[in-house]
């Protein structure tokens, strides 16, 4: 539009053709974006051995409907083929294989491959390919972070130089206005929400110990879901997707998830943002920072009330599970920023409307 009322004279578009404007825009490249995931698919091949290049395709499997293709691996011994992964060639037929298939993306299995493999690739940089490691591969194509191969090293990367700062000004800006309009659209709600949580023996606003930033302690809010004896033998036990503690009313507000509406006064204190990981409770700690690797670097940030891998999981009621969860988190953390923040949002307000989704 710039371009046009510089070159084109007598055009002087008002605000809502610019309005206009900007929708088709994004409508045009919402369909780009769809059309490119959808058809065109990128070929990816695996160089190395060891029984990476089966992960990967677990990975793509798990991902679903991901835009990849996988070619092949190239790699010398017998563990270099990995189920149906079809093994194409040797490391010294490297060369030929990449200029018979012309592969979109090259994955490197370990450094000692990279360091073997960085010669002959960058003679063949002319084909167009790109060139990554199996754990960054896995945060492009799914969205997660491989536990498996993550390495201290990692976390270098949120501190590099050319790594975009998320400033905590600017976070808390969006968790307060976010949280504030949220507050006046719901207010109205609530008395009803009120009214059928007291259908049941017990409080209204359930209280609980969570752990947030640096693993600080602090008090969560929620709409009681659960009988008030859930945890009377004084055991923890995390939730579960068809608890049977929960109460008939806790089963429609855990399915549309209004039980979390109260948190929003947690985001206005301070004590949670908008965006982030689930709090988890102190009590679960020592099981969880023994059996998951790096889920204490969770606590690099603030709990959210709703995030990446809320979206992406369910309940997570064991090690494994809390895994898997994580996986997602530590995506979030080096890849945070406004713009995710605001997609994340809109993915949550489009499920909870139209159930597309977690």
């Amino acid at each position: 539009m710039s371009a046009f009322d510089l070159w084109i004279p007598g055009i002087d578009p008002g605000a809502a053709a610019l309005a206009e404007t900007a929708l088709v825009v994004f409508a045009l490249s919402a369909a780009w974006e769809h059309a490119v995931r959808s058809i065109a698919k990128r070929r990816v091949l695996v160089v190395g051995t060891g029984g990476c290049a089966g992960e990967v395709l677990d990975e793509l499997k798990r991902g679903g409907r991901a835009p990849f293709t996988m070619l092949g691996l190239v790699g010398d011994g017998r563990e270099a083929s990995a189920g149906d992964v079809p093994r194409l060639g040797s490391f010294d037929e490297l060369r030929e294989i990449v200029e018979a298939h012309r592969p979109d993306i090259v994955i490197l299995t370990d450094d000692r491959v990279s360091a073997w493999a960085v010669d002959p690739l960058l003679d063949l940089a002319p084909i167009g390919f790109r060139v990554v490691g199996v754990s960054h591969f896995v945060e492009h194509a799914l969205g997660r972070v491989p536990l498996r191969h993550l390495t201290p090293a990692w976390f270098m990367s949120m501190l590099h130089l050319r790594q975009k700062p998320y400033t905590r000004l600017a976070k808390r800006a969006f968790d307060l206005l976010v949280s504030s309009v949220g507050l006046l659209l719901v207010a109205p709600l609530l008395p009803f929400l009120v009214l059928l949580v007291r259908t049941t023996p017990g409080p209204v606003i359930f209280r609980q110990t969570r752990l947030g930033e640096g693993g600080r302690h602090f008090t969560i809010f929620k709409l009681r879901t659960m009988r008030v004896d859930a945890e009377d033998d004084g055991s923890p036990r995390f939730a579960q997707e068809h608890d049977s503690r929960v109460t008939w009313i806790g089963r429609f507000l855990r399915r549309t998830h209004l039980d979390e509406l109260p948190q929003l006064w947690n985001v206005l204190r301070g004590e949670m943002s908008v965006v982030g990981p689930r709090p988890e409770r102190p009590e679960f700690v020592d099981l969880l920072e023994r059996s998951v690797p790096f889920w204490t670097r969770r606590l690099l940030v603030k709990p959210g009330i709703t995030g990446w891998a809320q979206l992406r999981c369910g309940y997570a009621f064991d090690s494994s599970s809390a895994a898997e969860k994580l996986s997602y988190d530590l995506w979030y953390l080096r890849n945070r920023n406004l713009v995710v923040d605001l997609a994340i949002c809109a993915k949550t307000v489009s499920t909870l409307l139209f159930g597309s989704g977690r």
